[in-house]
């Protein structure tokens, strides 16, 4: 991201920027944003899951990952919104496409009993594999489950599909960077 885009940033969230670096500017959006990201999971940790989504959908539109989970989660569970499994799919998406290794294994869980979906374990062992990948074992197990019931083409297309999805991907060092983008 560009200086000039970053300072623009910056001046919609009414922030200074005189004097500072990039580096300096982004962690002082950072910290503005993990204020907002508190407020919301001190809420969330009380039961007010109205006041937690009203902190976090402002801050997952705009990018944030964990933001983006934590609506994914809260879509599913009927938390502060009604439960709508087509909402928190898309949010999972967006969070696992950036990466999100609990978001990926949510997305192997959503498609491998069809909440909001239709079943498909080629998807399902996918997630499960790119979260597995990262360490997350719930997801290794659970991809090893999912082969039980899939045949060897599947499981070959769902490697294929993580495989290509790894190769389209440059991970960055969170916190210095703001955003994520495919290379």
């Amino acid at each position: 991201m560009k200086l000039q885009e970053i300072r623009a940033i910056a001046r919609q969230r009414h922030i200074s920027y005189d004097g500072l670096s990039k580096s300096e500017l982004i962690r002082n959006i950072q910290r503005q944003d993990r204020k907002q990201w508190q407020e919301g999971v001190a809420a969330y940790k009380l039961g007010s899951y109205q006041k937690a989504f009203a902190r976090f959908n402002p801050m997952a539109a705009k990018g944030d990952v964990d933001a983006q989970f934590f609506l994914g989660v809260m879509y599913f569970r009927g938390q502060g919104v009604e439960q709508d499994f087509r909402q928190s799919l898309k949010w999972y998406l967006r969070a696992a496409e950036q990466g999100d290794v609990q978001a990926q294994s949510r997305l192997g869980v959503m498609y491998g009993n069809g909440h909001g979906v239709p079943r498909d374990m080629v998807q399902a062992h996918r997630w499960y594999s790119l979260a597995a990948l990262a360490g997350n074992e719930d997801a290794r197990e659970n991809r090893k489950l999912a082969e039980r019931m899939m045949s060897r083409e599947q499981i070959k297309e769902a490697q294929k599909l993580a495989g290509t999805w790894l190769s389209k991907r440059k991970f960055c060092a969170r916190p210095l960077e703001l955003s994520c983008e495919p290379i």
